[in-house]
């Protein structure tokens, strides 16, 4: 599942000495295209849901680089995709909602490179039949404070469901896990572990050899003051 993880680094134009805004991403492949899932806010360099510049100068990102596993596991190629087109016009696929709505985007890939390996995470993992419930620990798996172990392979922060997951969060898709994050991690994949075994969502204990994941969504923003993680589902992405 690290491999999956992706880092990512969006130039800022205002920026003299290189800087930018950092996230995660990872990759779904849908109909023969790899697109890459990560946060609106992410891309669009604008906070959410009240769409300020995430710039103290109020610069936007006007394309997002890629670290890609190499075909060499534990080496990594940087690769730049567009965010808009030549009208300005953005790349990425948003809810028709719009994107302050719902903090998921996909960016289709235009990239050809045989030095890529790409690692899909397959949706169908958000089907497993695992009972989830508050309580149950889960990861997110990302870059908080773009820190890698080691070169860029992302960190995993373990917290717990903090809201029961067969509930939408005030009638959205979302999911709360009680956990300490930093920036960097918006974007990250999320899923919950276990190894040996789990509970079906019937109640029977069901025994897996090795290790079973099941994708609950994305991570998007952090309530600091109550440590609070809020996980668009799965669905969100479908």
């Amino acid at each position: 599942m690290s491999v999956r993880s992706l880092y990512l680094f969006e130039p800022l134009p205002s920026s003299t000495n290189g800087l930018g805004l950092t996230g995660t991403g990872f990759i779904v492949a849908n109909n023969g295209t790899n697109y890459l899932i990560t946060n609106w806010h992410v891309l669009s360099g604008r906070e959410w849901p009240n769409t300020n510049s995430e710039d103290s100068k109020g610069s936007f990102p006007t394309n997002v680089v890629i670290f890609f596993n190499s075909k060499i596991l534990g080496k990594w190629i940087p690769i730049p995709e567009p965010l808009y087109d030549t009208n300005g016009v953005p790349l990425w696929l948003e809810d028709q909602t719009g994107g302050t709505n719902v903090d998921v985007v996909a960016l289709p890939l235009t990239f050809h490179d045989d030095r890529v390996e790409i690692y899909p995470l397959d949706l169908n993992l958000a089907n497993v039949d695992m009972r989830l419930s508050p309580a149950m620990s889960v990861s997110i798996i990302g870059f908080p404070n773009n820190l890698s172990n080691p070169g860029e392979f992302p960190i995993w922060k373990t917290g717990n469901i903090a809201t029961d997951p067969d509930i939408d969060y005030k009638g959205k898709p979302i999911i709360l896990v009680g956990v300490f994050v930093r920036k960097g991690m918006s974007g990250s994949p999320v899923i919950a572990r276990t190894i040996g075994g789990y509970m079906s969502k019937a109640g029977n204990l069901n025994i897996v050899p090795g290790i079973t994941d099941d994708f609950l969504g994305i991570f998007s923003a952090y309530q600091q003051d109550n440590e609070i993680a809020i996980i668009w589902k799965a669905r969100a992405i479908s």
